[in-house]
């Protein structure tokens, strides 16, 4: 199947400014060259040992499937909660961070969306901190928002979850957990009491696993595109990507050559970082992958 690239979209000016000349492609002539664009691959024949699979889904926007950490896949029906953020914003954190964890070292995490700075008591939450960054449905987020205090079996139990989220205008109460931790009998009962004293205050209560945390490539796309969080997303750099990207679907391989040439990869991480550019969670980020700018986010 032939199809333009996304030179192909570009003014005159643009194009002879970057060197582009424009033409057609074809996917077999788009699969040579290939190369991953996590550091952690070494080269192989034509790119790191999946690029084969990537380059077969990369053309196919069909294979492009909808991809949420979130138990309800993404869609969220409830009503906002503005009330319940205000005030879970003025609250300071329900516990002291424990100092010592089997894993390393705590881990403080500068919050790139609007709310406090959070500790990361585990890897499992640094890595679902990961995802809510590249989560467009996520305004705020923070760390062990409240202790709350209620009965279990006749005895008073104590418990701060260890995120609050505010989605969709929704607050939202975060417990990350390994999933076979959900088996012992203390802690799946202390979860459901907790459970039910948030829902009748109005909040959302949500336990999420490793088993969605950790799964491999939208992890991996997460951590990558992380690394370029320090890069500078200027104004005028944001109208030139989107002007470039226009409405379609394009080649990500394409799309930096049509604005520069590698010296701008780390413009369109950060800018998928940031939300402004769309791409497959599914699908490892390579070359070949597609690329779109949301609409709503068009200077």
């Amino acid at each position: 199947m032939k199809h333009r690239t996304v030179g192909d979209l570009l003014p005159p000016e643009m194009q002879r400014s970057t060197g582009y000349q424009a033409r057609f492609q074809s996917d077999e002539e788009a699969s040579e060259g290939a190369s991953c664009l996590d550091p952690r691959c070494e080269p192989a024949l034509g790119g790191c040992r999946e690029i084969a699979h990537e380059k077969a889904q990369a053309r196919n926007i069909g294979s492009y499937e909808p991809w949420s950490i979130w138990p309800d896949g993404g869609h969220l029906t409830d009503e906002p909660t503005p009330e319940l953020i205000a005030q879970v914003k003025k609250i300071a954190p329900g516990r002291d961070v424990v100092k010592k964890q089997r894993w390393g070292r705590v881990r403080i995490v500068p919050n790139m969306k609007p709310g406090t700075e959070f500790v990361a008591e585990s890897s499992l939450e640094r890595n679902f901190y990961l995802h809510m960054l590249l989560d467009r449905d996520v305004e705020e987020l923070g760390g062990q928002p409240e202790t709350l205090e209620f009965w279990v079996d006749d005895r008073k139990v104590r418990y701060t979850p260890d995120f609050w989220v505010s989605r969709r205008g929704v607050l939202f109460y975060i417990e990350v957990k390994p999933a076979h931790a959900l088996a012992k009998r203390d802690i799946s009962v202390k979860l459901e009491a907790a459970a039910k004293l948030l829902k009748a205050r109005g909040i959302r209560f949500e336990i999420i696993t490793d088993r969605r945390i950790l799964e491999d490539v939208p992890l991996r796309n997460a951590d990558l595109v992380y690394r370029y969080r320090r890069c500078p997303l200027e104004h005028y750099i944001i109208d030139r990507i989107a002007t470039c990207l226009g409405a379609g679907r394009h080649v990500f391989k394409e799309t930096e050559n049509a604005l520069g040439g590698p010296s701008f990869r780390p413009y369109i991480m950060r800018s998928i970082l940031a939300g402004h550019i769309g791409y497959a969670p599914r699908i490892p980020i390579s070359e070949h992958s597609l690329i779109w700018w949301h609409r709503e986010n068009r200077p």
